[in-house]
């Protein structure tokens, strides 16, 4: 039985992801690569350095959802008190 690092095993699962699914075309979009996997796509990943931002945040998702919830907040005390 063959041992293989972590680190190799996951670079391994990267590579065999099916990216069938994913429309990307970098002349028209930016990338933003986000949290943890951001690091592993840096690493290993093929793509235009002047089209791809990468934020190693871990916790960049949470924040963007606490944002979200405080804006929406934000609208509704709006909304009761206009009405």
């Amino acid at each position: 039985m063959k041992i293989i690092p972590f680190e190799e095993r996951y670079r391994q699962d990267f590579i065999n992801f099916n990216t069938d699914w994913i429309i990307y075309n970098p002349n028209l979009m930016k990338l933003y690569v986000m949290g943890g996997g951001a690091k592993v796509v840096k690493l290993v990943g093929d793509y235009d350095s002047e089209n791809v931002t990468f934020n190693h945040d871990i916790r960049v998702n949470a924040k963007g959802y606490e944002y979200f919830c405080y804006m929406k907040l934000r609208r509704q005390k709006a909304m009761a008190s206009a009405g």
